[in-house]
């Protein structure tokens, strides 16, 4: 009797542990987001935004910062960010399965040379922004102007004007100054528009304020200095959704606060966002640095096409990026001293690293919860694993509690315990566009030198400031 009480309680232990999928409705038309994509009633008044970054849904235990007082509901707000937890999708008794090898075979590697940090490739490639011909040149110092221009904006290219435009942005810009002017939206709404620089000065800061760009087209986002948001209404320092064409470069994401859940996304890319390159940015101690897939149940994010190049992870912990359906290109970053994992893999994404360096990071790559690897040791927990090829990295001072395989990979398998399918080669990841790549060892003094904003000479703007002719009376 006793042996049966046993066993039916590790049943239900096993059943309550297991993650369930979300259905993520299709929002009606000016149907407002919540953090779970569920209707809320009415629109934050002033704002003609419907959206919300939201909160990823399905978070997994273990892999990321909890849950602060008043935040977005979702996460157990006692969960130990650098702890990987139990991994639910793994049958009691069933035997590990071998792991794949450490570093992968490179058959037809790319060029390696000398690179310019100041170009534009990769998936985002065709990205122009503001510049084009007959385009304005404004310049703001307020943020609450640029919130009230950009919803004009918005009305004005419903009606058919898309006229290119750079963005200078000066001062600094406060978590009351975005949509509502209220800190309960700590975000800039960049909503159904397009053709659109934001370049900001060397001394520009957007304080605990955010971008937030939903079906937006040919967007640039540069040289600006993010202090990170409180994760009001799920709120991102820059969140992209069902977007087509974002450049987001040398800019710095800082976190402001550890506590688990205070912050959430620092560049997150979701609902079908695709051709985005993100890239000689610089991310401080960011706990949820860059989602790219918004939750287990979107299946629609396997439209994300994503490059993640030259990035400096200082001291983050994880989410560098964090893939789901997705296919992603991650070359020449620097992981520094990464708490928690560098790049996931999840829920079928076809994720590329290649001639990254790795300093001092306990689990360099994860997986989802198959295969390659114990009980234990996957931050991402669900039913479909993600692929993953690593390969011509650098891996120094590893961590004595790093397990192996170091790193992990993912050529074939779909779920625990399953059978192989056609194993992936290198071909099946790289890219078609053209790529020329640092030396993986050479990776740490480039990044160091050039990430981040204050690198490019944006000492000043090249026009006085008008905010863009919007005059607020207060």
């Amino acid at each position: 009797m006793t042996r049966l009480v046993s066993i039916v309680a590790l049943l239900l232990a096993i059943l309550w542990g297991c993650e369930k999928p979300q259905v993520t409705p299709v929002p009606e038309k000016n149907e407002v987001e919540t953090p779970h994509n569920e209707k809320e009633s009415g629109e934050d008044p002033g704002s003609e935004s419907g959206e919300e970054p939201g909160e990823d849904p399905g978070e997994e235990p273990g892999e990321a910062p909890g849950e602060a007082p008043g935040e977005a509901p979702g996460e157990d707000p006692g969960e130990d960010p650098d702890d990987p937890g139990e991994d639910p999708g793994e049958e009691p008794g069933a035997d590990p399965i071998p792991g794949e090898g450490d570093e992968l075979e490179c058959s037809t590697p790319p060029a390696v040379g000398i690179v310019d940090p100041t170009a534009l490739v990769g998936y985002g490639a065709a990205v122009t922004g503001g510049e084009g011909s007959g385009g304005n040149v404004l310049h703001f110092n307020s943020g609450k102007a640029l919130q009230t221009w950009l919803l004009q904006r918005t009305k004005d290219e419903k009606k058919g004007t898309h006229t290119p435009t750079v963005i200078w942005l000066s001062g600094t810009f406060k978590s009351d100054e975005g949509r509502d002017f209220s800190e309960a939206h700590p975000w800039f709404d960049v909503k159904d528009v397009s053709n659109l620089s934001f370049i900001g000065t060397d001394d520009f800061v957007m304080d605990k304020i955010g971008i937030f760009c939903v079906r937006a087209k040919n967007i640039i986002i540069r040289n600006i200095n993010f202090q990170q948001p409180k994760a009001n209404n799920g709120a991102d320092a820059v969140s992209m959704q069902e977007c087509d064409g974002v450049w987001v470069d040398h800019c710095t994401f800082t976190s402001l606060n550890q506590t688990k859940d205070y912050e959430d996304g620092s560049t997150d890319i979701t609902h079908g966002s695709k051709n985005v390159t993100v890239s000689w940015c610089r991310y401080v101690k960011t706990q949820k640095s860059c989602l790219v897939g918004h939750s287990n149940s979107q299946s629609g994010d396997v439209a994300i096409t994503a490059t993640f190049h030259h990035n400096w992870f200082e001291g983050s912990s994880s989410r560098h990026p964090r893939v789901r359906f997705g296919t992603v290109h991650v070359y020449n970053n620097l992981f520094d001293g990464n708490t928690t994992y560098g790049v996931g893999s999840a829920y079928g994404a076809k994720v590329l690293v290649e001639y990254n360096y790795f300093d001092a990071v306990q689990l360099p790559t994860d997986i989802c919860t198959y295969p390659a690897k114990e009980s234990g040791v996957s931050n991402l927990q669900g039913s479909v694993a993600g692929y993953l090829y690593p390969t011509q990295n650098v891996y120094v001072n590893k961590p004595e509690k790093a397990k192996s395989p170091y790193p992990l990979s993912n050529v074939k398998y779909t779920k625990y315990g399953g059978t192989a399918g056609t194993e992936l080669t290198y071909a099946d990841f790289k890219p078609a566009y053209s790529y020329t790549v640092t030396a993986a060892e050479d990776v740490p003094a480039l990044v160091k030198a050039n990430a981040g904003y204050g690198k490019l000479g944006y000492a000043s703007a090249p026009v006085d400031v008008d905010n863009g002719g919007i005059i607020l009376t207060q």
